[in-house]
């Protein structure tokens, strides 16, 4: 007997010596005056006091100040209901205190009589610390946030709510308290089918974008988040919702969407939009028997009148004439403007190519009427080209092409009058044949040759050169170049521009000097899938590294909708060279391109930059995409920059680089060397 009780006092002795636990027995007499009578080493280290000191003091003695006394009471306090209790208590010397969660319980009377109490406790300082610099972490985040319970598998009510939410749903967090999310999301957001399912326990998680009632009855936009804390089960799990507010971010977005697809001057629906609406007519067709009509419409002789008039008053003729053309389509009918003195109108369920031509005529008719400018009376008349299909399989950019031909046969005809498309414009095959020949000839005896425009840094330093194709006799840049496209011409006279920017390179590099160089390509050679690597192999024989080429791809809806074309981006990116988008938010990409498309940057298109320095609007579409695009980590480059009060609002933008006459004119190769060793 005596030997078991000895094992048995030796391993409760064990117990206490290596637990980390805070174990302690007191006793108390008929007059609540307690003594200690046993102490677990922990314990003893905790309080300070030694061993043999500790033994027969009482609480109040030990701990003294409010702290004693408070620890008797809890003691008396378990005497008194004769059942365990938890305590949250405070021990150790002044000064020094640690936080215990302490269990007390009452033990049998000792032989004399006395009342025993038995505490086990843990340390939990460090964990009611970093409770505590949560709870001012949640309620001090300027992050709209709040805990919400789970109840039964389910979402329930907001537990605690911290001051930003309050301030983003118009309330204080007492009277969110105890409502339920839902309660602030728009009504048609209510059913919150993304929200996580709780029961998969710790790391479910939900997030999407909603609109919430935000003060005074406002909507307001905000990217909801929220995620179990703790593990499915417990009793204490919760969720974390997390809330954003990107209103502001949701409306450049939007007018950035809305300008992507329409007319400034006018709001009619630009390029982009009318593809997409006239690809989206002819898959009406299936089925019918109608006909989709395309009208090609051109102001006749407004490039003179608008020569004699002020740029307003060119503009409000523009959107005159854009307002009578809306009055003479029929409702299901779009008009367009392409640009300039450009319309084009979308005629659904059409009869006849009869009836497309009369609507043609209608069209002409409504301009006949003089406009009022600036105190005088102006006449304009219209040509238009029609072309009709009843076939959903037709390709929407042959249908404008050809509306666009007929166009030109009503114009050579004699103007004001509507020509329907035929086979053969012979006209409109001289004029390809002519382009055709004069490339061709160019490229053949050598006159093509290429100028170079700097690209300047943010710093003012040249960061890169332009490779502009330049062919005698055959008119402005843009125009040779869209003949080469419209001839087929313009892989042969792409492939010319690139073999002279390889040599100027190695001339270059042989002098000392490796200046980056942005090459512009087309669709039409990008469709191509065995160009990059033929270009790789070109670029590496001359010995030139591909990180010191940059291929642009200009924004046009051929280059988006053509998925060979993304993938020979995604080529020429993984090969080492740089991509950009040339003319970014004209009305073709949008910012689903920059997620598409393996570019490294992008060229603000011109139209925004030269209207940005009285634009505000154009100020924040400009800044939504240099966001945006650095977010992403795409550069962004302003082109086309002539004034100097277009420089300063895009420097204060953040662009990254700028290019334009203000800041330098395009050189011959010959003189690059000595350009690029003056800055």
């Amino acid at each position: 007997g005596e030997r078991q009780l000895q094992a048995s006092q030796d391993f409760v002795r064990s117990l206490l010596d290596n637990s980390p636990a805070l174990v302690s027995v007191t006793h108390y007499d008929d007059a609540g005056r307690g003594s200690i009578t046993l102490a677990s080493p922990s314990l003893i280290d905790l309080v300070g006091v030694p061993e043999q000191n500790l033994v027969g003091m009482s609480w109040s003695e030990v701990l003294g100040g409010k702290a004693g006394p408070g620890v008797q009471d809890e003691d008396l306090q378990v005497l008194r209901s004769g059942h365990s209790q938890v305590f949250v208590t405070r021990m150790g010397p002044r000064g020094r205190r640690r936080t215990l969660m302490a269990t007390k319980f009452p033990l049998p009377r000792s032989d004399d009589g006395e009342r025993v109490v038995g505490m086990v406790a843990l340390d939990v300082t460090a964990h009611r610390q970093r409770d505590r610099i949560m709870r001012l972490t949640f309620d001090l985040s300027p992050v709209p946030m709040a805990r919400l319970s789970v109840e039964q598998g389910r979402l329930g009510h907001i537990l605690d709510a911290n001051e930003a939410l309050g301030d983003l749903l118009g309330r204080t967090p007492g009277q969110l308290r105890g409502s339920d999310l839902r309660d602030y999301l728009h009504p048609e957001e209510r059913d919150i089918a993304w929200a996580p399912d709780v029961s998969q326990g710790e790391g479910a998680r939900g997030a999407r974008e909603v609109r919430v009632l935000g003060p005074q009855g406002s909507t307001l936009w905000a990217a909801v988040t929220i995620s179990v804390v703790q593990g499915a089960g417990d009793d204490e799990a919760f969720a974390l919702a997390v809330l954003t507010d990107v209103t502001d971010r949701r409306a450049a977005e939007q007018t950035l969407t809305y300008q992507a697809r329409h007319d400034a001057l006018t709001g009619l629906p630009n390029r982009y939009a009318l593809v997409e609406r006239l690809e989206a007519a002819l898959q009406r067709l299936w089925g019918t028997s109608t006909y989709v009509g395309v009208l090609f419409c051109d102001l006749d002789g407004f490039k003179n009148l608008n020569d004699t008039l002020s740029h307003r008053a060119g503009d409000e003729v523009l959107t005159g004439v854009a307002e009578r053309l809306r009055g003479a389509v029929r409702p299901q009918d779009t008009v367009a403007r392409l640009g300039g003195d450009e319309f084009v109108v979308i005629a659904e369920d059409v009869a006849s190519p009869h009836e497309a031509v009369a609507l043609g005529e209608r069209l002409c008719a409504s301009l006949r009427a003089p406009f009022r400018v600036e105190g005088r009376s102006v006449g304009l008349s219209l040509s238009v080209g029609v072309a009709t299909t009843t076939d959903p399989r037709a390709s929407s950019e042959d249908l404008l092409r050809q509306a666009d031909l007929a166009m030109y046969r009503a114009k050579d005809g004699g103007r004001n009058r509507v020509e329907a498309y035929v086979d053969t414009l012979e006209a409109a095959a001289l004029a390809r044949m002519e382009s055709q020949e004069i490339i061709r000839a160019a490229i053949d005896n050598g006159s093509v040759h290429v100028e170079y425009q700097p690209i300047m840094a943010a710093d003012g330093s040249i960061c890169a050169l332009e490779a502009l194709a330049r062919i005698p006799m055959a008119g402005d840049t843009a125009g040779f170049i869209e003949a080469a496209e419209m001839s087929g011409m313009i892989n042969a006279l792409g492939g010319e521009v690139l073999r002279l920017a390889l040599r100027d390179l190695v001339e270059w590099r042989d002098a000392g000097i490796e200046p980056r160089v942005h090459v512009n390509i087309s669709a039409a050679q990008l469709s191509d899938s065995g160009f990059p690597d033929r270009l790789f192999e070109r670029v590496m024989a001359a010995g030139i590294q591909p990180g010191l080429l940059s291929f642009e791809i200009p924004d046009t809806p051929a280059v988006w909708r053509d998925e060979s074309v993304s993938k020979a981006l995604q080529r020429l990116h993984d090969l080492g060279f740089r991509v950009g988008i040339d003319g970014f938010g004209a009305g073709h990409s949008g910012l689903m391109s920059l997620k598409r498309v393996a570019a490294d940057y992008v060229k603000i298109d011109r139209a925004f930059v030269a209207a940005i320095a009285e634009s505000h609007e154009d100020q924040v579409i400009v800044q939504a995409v240099i966001q945006v695009a650095h977010d992403l980590g795409r550069q962004v480059i302003a082109s086309g920059v002539e004034t100097s009060a277009q420089l300063e609002v895009l420097q204060a933008l953040g662009v990254d680089a700028l290019q334009g006459y203000i800041l330098n004119m395009p050189v011959r190769a010959q003189l690059v060397p000595g350009l690029l060793s003056t800055t």
